[in-house]
């Protein structure tokens, strides 16, 4: 089977899986596997390793996953390690780098630094979010828009290895941010106490910064039918935050526009769901059937997902990170299978919570791709 030949039987397995279709096996998901890949070949790598050499890395991780991991169906966010000087941005926050800012075996974080100011608001209300974006962005937290287009280069460069060894991304059009966006630039506590005080404006506030946010998705996903978006535009306004009546006056709109926008430009929608979505899941029905997955980090109760939507949706396994990170080969198989079993093989993705973690056990990963192919 040629490399092509290998891309297209991956991408019509995920598309079967999301219409429910009879399936010859479960897909397999690597999300974000370079790091682990990359360790499972060299173990004294580091993560600041791969972060220095992102494309030597992509390869690297490509040359394991080949040879150990062949039927592997979906690689995502092979670009991620590229563009991770850069990953605070996409919530207005600043960014801490191992072997910079932090050790070389740990992972990058995003650090709140209260980007939004007193005021800021008012500028929103009157002269919309983009140029305030751009301000906070490139002004006042220091990015530098040449680094960017830079760093998005090369991230193409290293997504693009994945498709051309065969691989599929079925989150091809990265999620854009809404209500998380205002929330970490302006820190959780007092955007909530900003939500408390004056409801009502932040509601405006919210409304603006959907619609120019939304404008650039559209922008993004225009020509793109038969491509998969992912959504994930107010993952803090989770059951565990916030109240119902909260998300659905706040929050829920923004979910709604953007996945309307994709469906009608006809992609299908990968809702990456992080944080306890169990009590609102049922809101998500409204969604056509046999368009979109339900992709949750292990917060969110997987046998209630299936019970609300799993007529409706593609699901994908949540495997304990922590269970591939220091647990043991049989659990991680015992629990694979458990998945597999109960929610598969149609309309079921085996994947781990959010991503596989940066210390995944060789051992552990092998148990992980074992339990679809023995």
């Amino acid at each position: 089977m040629t490399n092509k030949e290998k891309y297209e039987a991956s991408k019509a397995r995920v598309f079967r899986a999301i219409r429910k279709e009879k399936q010859d096996r479960v897909p397999i998901a690597f999300m974000t596997p370079t790091v682990p890949c990359v360790k499972y070949a060299d173990p004294t790598k580091t993560v600041a390793d791969v972060y220095d050499n992102p494309e030597e890395s992509t390869d690297i991780c490509l040359d394991v996953i080949k040879k150990h991991f062949p039927e592997v169906d979906i690689v995502g966010m092979l670009g991620g390690p590229a563009t991770v000087s850069i990953l605070g941005s996409a919530w207005i926050s600043q960014t801490r780098l191992p072997g910079r800012d932090l050790p070389r075996d740990v992972s990058a974080q995003v650090f709140e630094c209260e980007s939004i100011k007193d005021g800021d608001y008012e500028r929103i209300l009157t002269s919309g979010w983009s140029g305030l974006k751009e301000e906070i962005i490139f002004q006042r937290l220091g990015y530098s828009a040449e680094e960017f287009g830079c760093l998005m280069q090369i991230g193409d460069r290293c997504a693009q290895k994945g498709i051309d060894a065969g691989y599929y991304e079925y989150d091809t059009v990265p999620p854009f941010l809404t209500y998380d966006l205002i929330c970490s630039g302006r820190g959780l506590v007092k955007f909530h106490r900003d939500l408390r005080k004056n409801p009502d404006m932040m509601k405006e506030v919210l409304d603006i910064v959907l619609e120019d946010e939304l404008k650039a998705f559209k922008g993004m996903i225009k020509g793109r039918a038969g491509e998969i978006a992912a959504i994930t535009p107010a993952n803090r306004a989770n059951c565990d935050v916030v109240s119902r009546d909260h998300f659905e006056k706040f929050a829920w709109p923004h979910f709604k526009a953007f996945a309307d926008a994709a469906l009608e430009e006809g992609l299908d929608i990968y809702f990456h769901m992080d944080s306890n979505w169990t009590d609102f899941l049922d809101i998500f029905t409204c969604f056509p059937k046999n368009r979109c997955i339900f992709d949750t980090d292990g917060a969110t109760d997987i046998y209630k997902v299936k019970e609300v939507l799993g007529d409706r949706m593609a699901i994908t396994g949540n495997i304990s990170a922590s269970l591939l990170a220091v647990g043991n080969p049989d659990d991680v198989y015992k629990q694979c299978r458990q998945e597999i079993e109960a929610f598969g093989p149609e309309g079921f993705i085996l994947s781990s919570s959010c991503s596989l973690p940066l210390n995944t056990k060789p051992e552990c990963l092998d148990a992980f791709y074992a339990s679809v192919m023995g």
